[in-house]
């Protein structure tokens, strides 16, 4: 019997302290590689970590605001699934009036209604123009042949604050800091050839001013100008007789791009109009469209659909739409304020201390974005008790499978979100220990003074170390 007690004893202390054991042992252990770490002697670093419940295991100086680069789309993401679905999906329509079939005319403008779609472009689409397509054969189909008002782009769905606030001006013609707009296309980016002194575009356009100031050379090297807040474009360099010079860069005012390729389009079907291609005048109240009927329309895949590839794929434009989309649907128009507003009190109802965290944007790209490893930490945590739990986590990169970890971490089962600009990197997501148990961890490191590899090799030991925890 004493033998008996004696090992139910035994039993009892190892099931009761053994995870106070591997807690203080894993706190040790982090506590000894980021002290040490040549990572936190060459920048500002911060370190959280939490079980799946929430409770801290270890934090160094988790309280610090930190630009996050882009796992602020992390809250995008989750506030997302909050407010809008896995399901939800963007309806982009064409309004007009009755068609007179006998003489194929439309006696009225006719109407490209955006819903801040960010979808007509790859991977979605093969061809980001497929959809505008359908709409033009849709019409052509009617028997419109000719519509005598103007062809007018809604894009009241969002502002018209196309460029995040706190985007450095090197940014501006980088595919990664594409614009944002109620209408987009082509991932609000243009391919400009020039050869033989003939440029031409892909998605073909009227918008864009060439200042062709290339001369003839033995080789070919372009470089592309764009004035702010324009489309006049100044070429330089050098293109050879034999070869074209090519370019891709951002597009300014995403909404008028759209509509004008949309003219294009329709132009190719035959159905031409008298007006002018235009924009509705901005406001903050969407347009009634009740005199009109819908002539076309097209739905987007699915949220989730689309939340995966940005968190896998860390695309900037994704996140900014979805960002938008958040405060369109909270507040009835996708400002930044109305947006950062709704996923604060989202993060609030979720008992997390909002002081001192801004959203300068929804991607991540802005240095005015902060936020500490502790208020990640803890929403992260959060949601591991949401019903979108299962979904959210989805959308993460796996590491060495798929997204921007698919070459890091690869024997280790983690879950989380890549993030780096000038100066700062992070991670920040979950690890499966060899326990079996899920942890939650955030690292962010500012101002570096040394290249970033440094850097994605501490966060990366981080989650391993967490994930030796047995």
């Amino acid at each position: 019997m004493r033998i008996f007690r004696k090992y139910l004893f035994l039993f009892l202390f190892l099931f009761v302290f053994s995870p106070v054991f591997a807690n203080v042992s894993l706190q040790k252990s982090l506590d000894d590689f980021v002290k040490l770490s040549d990572a936190v002697k060459t920048s500002d670093a911060s370190v959280y970590v939490c079980n799946s419940s929430g409770k801290t295991l270890y934090e160094y100086n988790s309280n610090m605001l930190m630009a996050p680069a882009s796992n602020l789309k992390i809250l995008t993401t989750a506030s997302a699934l909050h407010y809008l679905g896995s399901d939800y999906r963007y309806k982009t329509s064409v309004y007009g009036t009755p068609i007179d079939k006998e003489r194929g005319v439309m006696e009225s403008s006719l109407y490209l209604v955006g819903s801040g779609d960010p979808t007509f472009r790859e991977p979605f689409f093969e061809d980001s123009m497929d959809i505008l397509k359908e709409f033009a054969q849709t019409l052509s189909e009617k028997g419109l042949r000719r519509f005598t008002g103007d062809l007018i782009g809604d894009d009241s769905v969002f502002d018209r604050e196309f460029v995040g606030l706190g985007w450095k001006k090197s940014y501006m013609l980088d595919e990664y800091a594409a614009q944002c707009a109620g209408l987009s296309l082509n991932s609000n980016l243009i391919r400009l050839t020039l050869a033989n002194g003939i440029s031409s575009f892909i998605p073909d356009c009227s918008i864009i001013n060439i200042n062709d100031k290339t001369t003839s050379g033995t080789y070919t090297e372009i470089n592309i100008e764009r004035t702010p807040e324009t489309n006049d474009v100044t070429v330089n360099g050098t293109i050879a007789p034999w070869e074209a010079g090519g370019a891709t860069f951002t597009i300014h005012n995403p909404s008028l791009f759209t509509t004008d390729a949309f003219d294009k389009v329709l132009k190719n079907q035959n159905i031409y109009m008298t007006g002018n291609v235009k924009l509705l005048p901005e406001t903050d109240k969407r347009y009634k469209y009740s005199q009109f009927i819908e002539l076309a329309s097209h739905e987007s895949p699915a949220m989730l659909d689309i939340l995966k590839v940005m968190m896998k794929e860390s695309d900037n434009l994704l996140a900014q739409h979805i960002f938008k989309t958040i405060g369109a649907k909270v507040a009835g128009h996708g400002t930044r304020e109305n947006s950062e507003k709704a996923i604060l009190d989202f993060l609030k109802e979720a008992d997390v201390d909002v002081v001192g965290l801004s959203m300068a944007d929804g991607c991540g790209l802005s240095v005015e974005n902060r936020i500490s490893t502790k208020q990640m930490g803890k929403f992260l945590s959060y949601m591991l008790t949401q019903k979108e739990k299962d979904d959210f986590i989805s959308t993460f990169p796996k590491s060495g499978v798929d997204g921007t970890l698919r070459y890091r971490m690869q024997n280790l089962d983690v879950r989380a979100k890549t993030g780096t600009i000038n100066g700062c990197s992070s991670l920040c997501g979950y690890v499966k220990a060899t326990n079996g148990e899920i942890y939650v961890f955030a690292v962010i490191t500012n101002n570096h003074t040394t290249g970033p590899s440094k850097y994605k090799g501490f966060e990366d030991s981080i989650a391993e170390i967490i994930s030796r925890v047995n």
